[in-house]
Parts: structure tokens; C-alpha cells; sequence
């Protein structure tokens, strides 16, 4: 994937965008983690949000609540960025971790 040309909504950032880039460019197999860290109120939310939809990816911005209701809101945006033809149920962390950013299988509906 070539690098993806930074978002007019992203004022300057211009090395924080070039490594977000690279690292959503790497073509190597196998999972990788990226952390984005610093302090409050500083873009890291509007890097990564515009990074997804930049590169097509999803993104999912967590907020405060219990297990139950992160899983669910958590499927509702999997089922609506993936256009699955029902409901994604995530039952446990496991699953949600396992689906790579991927509605689960028929299985864990």
C-alpha cells in the first residue's frame, strides 16, 4: 500500500502522519500493535480517526462503560463497517479480539 497523503483537517502533524502511514502501510505478515500516546487533548483521536478513513480501516473510539455494553457498541460498529447481513454479537473480549477488525464467523453470532 503507498503511503497515504495527510488529510487537510490535519494541521501540521506532518511526522506523526508519516508514521502513522508507514505503519498502516506495512505489508509484513503476522499482527502488529501500534501505540499512540501523549497527552490529553492533544489529536491522537483525530490522527487515528482520520487515518482509518483515510486507508479504508476501522475504527472504533471506546468509551467509559461496562464489558457487556463496550461488546455490544462495539459489534454495532463492526456491523455497520462491514455491511454484515445481521447483527455482529461479540460475546467476550476473545471474540472481539479475534476478529481482526472482521465480523466474527456465523458461529459467534
Amino acid at each position: 500500500m503507498p503511503l497515504l497523503g495527510k488529510p487537510a483537517e490535519i494541521f501540521d502533524r506532518d511526522v506523526e502522519w508519516a508514521e502513522l502511514a508507514r505503519f498502516v502501510a506495512d505489508d509484513r505478515p503476522g499482527a502488529t500493535l501500534g501505540v499512540v500516546s501523549g497527552r490529553r487533548r492533544q489529536g491522537k483521536t483525530l490522527l487515528l480517526y482520520q487515518l482509518a478513513q483515510a486507508s479504508g480501516g476501522f475504527y472504533f473510539g471506546a468509551t467509559e462503560a461496562t464489558s457487556t455494553e463496550s461488546l455490544r457498541r462495539l459489534g454495532e460498529a463492526l456491523d455497520a463497517y462491514s455491511g454484515s447481513p445481521g447483527p455482529v454479537h461479540l460475546p467476550d473480549w476473545g471474540a472481539a479480539a479475534t476478529s481482526g477488525g472482521r465480523p466474527p464467523t456465523s458461529s459467534t453470532r
